[in-house]
């Protein structure tokens, strides 16, 4: 693991998704997970802002056209990561054949199977699927970071509830769309959702190692 004080970080904001990724990417930089972003926060790194109160990523959720009651958790999607202008989208996600829909090895979940698009309460939060997915299964991180967002949402907001898990409404078309992270604000408390990968502003970070430690005679 490369030490945390070897690496640059960057925001990338304003734009869409399709136009900062292939940015981020020809800059050097390195898209981060939820789960990476969680790390962030917890360590004080970074923090959400009344102007910017998300943080896109590279991980995402994909559905199947022909499975309305399944989709996919992606923590870290290579299919994000290579977006550009010229990706072909469908109702704001890069569009899927099922074919590719099914060739994604992560594990398919139903939408019974888990509380979603409404708030939950701490004890939901920390047994929550989707949640743990996205952290890749770390229940200790998970734990933090529910009493941090739990403890925040009751200071700030005096809300008992909080980390929503919301997907799309189910529609007869394969496509992914990369989650957000959300802090306090009118979207709710420390939620994650998906918005349109075309259409709806970025704050994408991004991180690579420092140039002096590359090169260790620069100046």
């Amino acid at each position: 693991m490369i030490p945390k004080n070897l690496l640059e970080m960057k925001a990338f904001i304003g734009g869409t998704y399709v136009e900062q990724m292939p940015s981020l990417i020809s800059e050097g930089f390195a898209p981060l997970r939820i789960r990476e972003i969680i790390e962030l926060i917890l360590e004080g790194r970074i923090s959400f802002l009344s102007s910017i109160p998300f943080f896109d990523s590279v991980s995402g959720i994909a559905y199947a056209g022909d499975k309305q009651d399944k989709f996919k958790i992606i923590p870290c999607s290579q299919d994000l990561e290579r977006i550009n202008l010229q990706t072909k989208l469908a109702f704001g996600g890069k569009e899927f054949t099922q074919e590719q829909y099914y060739q994604i090895m992560n594990e398919e979940f139903s939408r019974q199977a888990m509380p979603l698009n409404r708030d939950l309460t701490e004890k939901e939060a920390l047994e929550h699927l989707g949640w743990l997915e996205l952290v890749e299964g770390d229940r200790k991180l998970l734990e933090k970071y529910v009493e941090y967002a739990f403890r925040q949402a009751l200071n700030k907001w005096g809300m008992r509830e909080a980390m929503e898990f919301r997907v799309d409404d189910p529609w007869k078309i394969s496509n992914i769309k990369d989650c957000l992270l959300f802090g306090i604000g009118g979207s709710g408390s420390f939620n994650v959702k998906t918005y349109s990968l075309r259409n709806d502003p970025v704050c994408l970070l991004g991180v690579k190692i420092r140039e002096r430690f590359l090169n260790p005679y620069s100046n």
